[in-house]
């Protein structure tokens, strides 16, 4: 009979006691080691991802924040995802119904536009096909012919197209853009930004069936006069579930490739309650757009949230109003209503976010008056930090001001005031008057003392005899045959208006007797007064430079001044 060993049955359980140790002290090991490996891998997944493009943007569609952005304002040729924009003009004209319904006629220039190795569906000229069938030609098989066709029918020719896409681009604010044609050919002049392109399909996703047509993974032209019906199929790989380069949730997308510009990827997708733009440019290989749009939009899907900020309570901000003077009409209110809602990283918090209103000092009537909210965000590295939202701020109050300023009276200091300043008005007018007429009066004199000495210096020479002229004015208004007879209260003193006179005209004295009464003897008389005189056929008629002649007394010399003043009366 065998007897129970304990030691030998202690040695069998020995080894299962050390494995168990050993696998305990491996998952406490375990348990303390993860920890520290856990904020690695977190912050590894919490920053953006590095792509192969050489400009991107990522946006969200509902508000046009703009999540993250590399080398966003560079210029880069955009090649076919212009059709973009082509499509968003022509939907925007004719509607979802009008392009159904109406046709357009391919031409022969919209075919001789085309480059070489240029990505078409072989239109003919004088082909007739609806505008729906070619926004679908140009979305899924990406025809440069389609393109050229709907710019010809919506502008007339596509230089006017050309012009049309500039005008939209300037009313969405975009400063980076320029076009040159519908289909995105090769052009120096035909450029854009990762910026403006995401702003252009936010725009145009926003017009109805914009969204179905560059979803559409085939479609299948109906014939026409020229051909029969042609089935088209997208290549894009960003739709094809199939694909390891899948998106899912894609709304739209559009691809595009040429030499200068590279490959070239726009895509929309939607996850939840979250619509997000992405715009990849200038990849070097295919495989590249696809994988930065996939790693771009998976990162903002993952790691964002949608956040509100209250801009309601924000308390009002009283603004003097003025009138265009010195004194206060009165007050207004500037307010902010509503909510802003903003995509932030899980990874900030509230407080890098400030709210900053923009309001001017005063509110000047007649002036413009741009009171402003802008909402920022610092991104410290997990998204694009800057200006979020902006938007302009309401008042209230001005008519209530307005109305109180032009039915009550003013303050008394404001009424004073306003009569200063009419006085000084006054008293400025008068001045400047007063300045005029001044300046007048001596132009006229000194016109006079020039003359003056002229005709001074002139009678010294000997070139004009010594004899006062008589001025322009008594020439004009003399009247013509007019004798000149003496005053009666000569006649008076000469003893009657029959007594003889003496006239002197610079020739011998003569004696004019009146005739004598009947049967008296004629008796010579004496004049007291000789008048010179010019004769009578020369009297009044306008005076030569020697021939200043004017009535004096009998043997009285003649003053110049005198003279002056004679013949002036």
């Amino acid at each position: 009979m065998e007897q129970f060993n304990p030691v030998g049955c202690q040695g069998k359980k020995a080894p299962r006691r050390r494995r168990a140790r050993r696998v305990a002290a491996l998952a406490l090991a375990l348990c303390f080691a993860l920890p520290l490996f856990a904020p690695r891998a977190a912050a590894a997944a919490a920053t953006p991802p590095g792509v192969a493009a050489g400009a991107y943007v990522v946006m969200d569609s509902a508000t046009g924040q703009i999540l993250l952005a590399g080398s966003a304002d560079e210029a880069k040729y955009p090649a076919s995802i212009t059709k973009i924009l082509t499509a968003g003009l022509v939907l925007e004209q004719v509607g979802l119904q009008g392009a159904q319904s109406e046709k357009a006629v391919v031409s022969q220039a919209a075919i001789d536009a085309l480059i070489p190795r240029a990505s078409m569906v072989a239109l003919q000229p004088g082909e007739e096909l609806r505008v729906i069938d070619l926004l679908y030609a140009a979305a899924v098989e990406s025809a440069n012919d389609a393109a050229h066709v709907l710019g010809e029918y919506a502008a007339g020719d596509m230089g006017a197209f050309a012009e049309r896409m500039n005008q939209k681009a300037d009313e969405l604010g975009l400063t980076g853009s320029r076009f040159t044609n519908a289909s995105g050919q090769p052009n120096a002049r035909h450029y854009t930004t990762a910026r403006d392109m995401a702003v252009i399909t936010r725009w145009a996703m926003s017009l109805p069936g914009f969204s179905d047509i560059f979803s559409a993974t085939e479609y299948t032209l109906p014939a026409t006069n020229k051909r029969g019906a042609f089935a088209m199929h997208n290549s894009n790989l960003i739709f094809q579930s199939y694909s390891s380069y899948y998106c899912p949730g894609v709304t739209a997308s559009k691809t595009g490739f040429t030499d200068d510009a590279g490959y070239t990827l726009v895509t929309t997708a939607r996850r939840g309650d979250t619509e997000l733009i992405c715009v990849v440019l200038d990849c070097q290989y295919n495989e590249q757009k696809y994988e930065a749009t996939n790693a771009l939009l998976d990162y903002c899907f993952n790691n964002f949230a949608r956040h509100e900020v209250k801009i309601g309570d924000i308390a009002p901000i009283s603004v003097p109003v003025y009138g265009g003077g010195p004194n206060i009409l009165g007050e207004i209110e500037v307010y902010a209503e509503g909510d802003v809602e903003y995509l932030r990283h899980t990874a900030l918090t509230g407080e890098s976010v400030s709210v900053l209103p923009e309001v001017p000092e005063r509110y000047v009537v007649g002036q413009p008056f741009v009171p402003r909210l802008a909402i920022s965000l610092a991104g410290g590295g997990y998204q694009q930090s800057g200006e979020i939202f902006s938007a302009a701020m309401p008042w209230r109050g001005l008519e209530e001001v307005l109305a109180a300023n032009t039915l009550a009276p003013q303050a008394p200091v404001a009424a004073a005031g306003g009569q200063v300043q009419a006085w000084l008005w006054a008293a400025g007018l008068v001045i400047l008057a007063a300045l005029l007429a001044g300046r007048v009066l001596w132009v006229r004199h000194r016109r006079r003392q020039r003359r003056m000495r002229r005709l001074a210096a002139a009678r010294l020479a000997g070139r004009v005899p010594f004899t006062i002229e008589p001025p322009e004015w008594m020439a004009r208004r003399a009247r013509p045959s007019s004798p000149i007879e003496p005053p009666e209260w000569a006649a008076r003193n000469a003893g009657g208006p029959n007594a003889p006179l003496r006239v002197g005209t610079g020739k011998p004295r003569t004696v004019i007797e009146p005739p004598d009464a009947p049967g008296t003897p004629s008796a010579p008389r004496r004049a007291p007064a000789v008048y010179r005189a010019r004769p009578r056929e020369a009297a009044f008629a306008p005076p030569a430079r020697d021939a200043g002649l004017r009535v004096v007394p009998a043997g009285q010399a003649a003053s110049p001044r005198r003279a002056g003043r004679a013949n002036s009366r």
